[in-house]
């Protein structure tokens, strides 16, 4: 049914509506964190109850970071000058595409990975690392920012499965099956 309705939603609807959906995917990540709200299931806090329904923000988030990167990128790549712009050097460096503006998104991810972690969901983390590399290399973002990004949440997961000795314990499981 869900399918259904969605197939005959113009996406141009949901581009109108990727800030707030982002603000309202990042507030639902927040309520994790508010006891009275939150259900916790093997050590993960990675439920709310809000009375009338129990549901799992991380999910919601998913395709809100899909929605939101798409609109991001579309909205700033007129902003950058031209590609093929010849300025007559021989050894000219052509410019990424998309440039403007890809940090404050980086930000925007990384609250959103630093709230994933947080909770600790180490399996979103990585889904919602895949979407944004995809996302990021099929709108030809630059690639030094992604790399300096995936520098720091390769530390910050180094740092997780340190502190709890049980993911250490489920990495290995995942390496000597």
């Amino acid at each position: 049914l869900a399918l259904l309705t969605l197939y005959y939603i113009n996406y141009k609807f949901f581009k109108k509506l990727a800030p707030y959906l982002a603000i309202l995917g990042i507030g639902l990540l927040s309520l994790v964190f508010v006891p009275s709200l939150s259900l916790t299931y093997a050590a993960s806090k990675s439920w709310i109850n809000l009375g009338f329904i129990t549901l799992q923000p991380s999910e919601i988030i998913k395709l809100v970071l899909i929605i939101y990167l798409a609109y991001w990128f579309d909205k700033h790549k007129d902003k950058q000058k031209d590609n093929n712009t010849n300025t007559g050097y021989r050894y000219h460096k052509p410019k990424s595409k998309i440039s403007f503006g890809q940090l404050p998104a980086l930000c925007l991810v990384g609250l959103i990975f630093g709230l994933i972690l947080a909770k600790p969901d180490i399996g979103t983390l990585l889904v919602l690392i895949f979407i944004t590399a995809s996302i990021w290399f099929i709108a030809e973002g630059k690639i030094r920012y992604f790399v300096l990004t995936g520098v720091v949440v390769l530390v910050l997961i180094g740092v997780a499965i340190n502190i709890a000795p049980y993911r250490m314990q489920r990495v290995n499981v995942f390496l000597h099956p």
